[in-house]
C-alpha cells in the first residue's frame, strides 16, 4: 500500500489540487475532499483501474462519516467532531472474565477500553454515556462493579509515568499461561534464597526471576479458514503462492467548499 501510494495516489493531479487529509490504517483510507463529487468518484474510478487485486470501496458523506470505531461529524465552523462508532452487527466480544487468561490482562482490559473511549468522544458531556455504554458491556461479560469504577477512575485520572527503576535486571522465566501457575510462583519464590545463599558470586541469583507469560494455543490457533468462493478470473502463482483479490476500504467525508 505505501509503494501504490507514492507512485499513484500522491502524484494524482485530482489529488493534489482537491485532498486535504489522507490517512491510511493498513487497508482503511481516511479521506478529506475538497472538491466536488465527480471529482471525487474520478479519483476512485482511476485507482480501481491500475491493479485487479487492489479495489477501492468509496463511502462518503458532507456531514459525517465512520473510520474504524470512530465517528466524525462535520460540525460548525468546519471543525471536526469525534464519537464513539459501533456497528450494528456488533456482537460485544470482549474478554470474558472467566476465560483463561492471566489476571493483570483481565484487570488491565477495562481500564484500556475506558481510555480508549475518553480519547475518541470529544464531547464532555456525552462522555459519560459512553462509558456506562462500555461499562454494560463489560458487566455482561462477568466483569465486577468495584472492578469497572476503578478502572474508570485510573483511565480518567492517569498518573505520572514512574521513574525507571534502578533495579539490577531480572532473568524472565517464560513459561506458557495456566490457572495452576501462581503456586509455581509461590515455590519458586519461597526457595529462591537458598540458590542467592548458595551462590553468591552469581549475579542472576540475586533477585527472584522476572515471570513472563506466553499465550496457550487456543481454537482459532486450530481451526484452518476455508476460501469456498468461486471466481471466473484465474488467480496467477506468485513466488508466495496463490495470489488472491485484496480489497480496500477507502473512506472520505466529502467537503463541498
Amino acid at each position: 500500500m505505501d509503494s501504490f501510494e507514492r507512485n499513484y495516489v500522491y502524484p494524482n493531479p485530482l489529488f493534489q489540487t482537491y485532498n486535504l487529509c489522507w490517512l491510511r490504517y493498513i487497508d482503511d483510507v481516511f479521506c478529506l475532499w475538497t472538491g466536488p463529487q465527480n471529482s471525487l468518484d474520478t479519483f476512485t474510478n482511476y485507482l480501481n483501474t491500475i491493479r485487479d487485486e487492489l479495489q477501492f470501496t468509496l463511502n462518503y458523506d458532507n456531514t459525517q462519516i465512520s473510520f474504524l470505531d470512530t465517528l466524525v461529524m462535520r460540525g460548525p465552523n468546519g471543525t471536526l467532531n469525534t464519537d464513539l462508532f459501533v456497528k450494528p452487527t456488533d456482537s460485544n466480544s470482549l474478554l470474558h472474565y472467566h476465560s483463561c487468561h492471566p489476571t493483570s490482562i483481565k484487570h488491565s482490559l477495562p481500564r484500556s477500553q475506558f481510555k480508549s473511549v475518553a480519547r475518541i468522544v470529544s464531547d464532555p458531556e456525552l462522555l459519560p454515556a459512553r462509558l456506562d455504554d462500555m461499562s454494560l458491556k463489560f458487566e455482561t461479560r462477568h466483569y465486577t462493579r468495584n472492578l469497572l469504577d476503578r478502572a474508570k477512575v485510573l483511565a480518567l485520572n492517569p498518573s505520572p509515568r514512574p521513574i525507571a527503576s534502578t533495579k539490577p535486571e531480572r532473568v524472565p522465566f517464560i513459561h506458557t499461561h495456566h490457572p495452576v501457575m501462581p503456586i509455581v510462583y509461590n515455590i519458586i519464590r519461597k526457595h529462591w534464597p537458598l540458590l542467592r545463599r548458595s551462590y553468591p558470586q552469581i549475579e542472576a541469583f540475586t533477585t527472584p526471576p522476572l515471570m513472563c507469560k506466553r499465550r496457550p494455543t487456543n481454537i482459532r490457533d486450530r481451526v484452518v479458514k476455508a476460501d469456498l468462493g468461486s471466481s471466473s478470473k484465474i488467480p496467477r502463482q506468485t513466488f508466495l503462492g496463490t495470489e488472491k483479490t485484496r480489497h480496500v476500504s477507502m473512506f472520505g467525508l466529502c467537503m463541498l467548499l
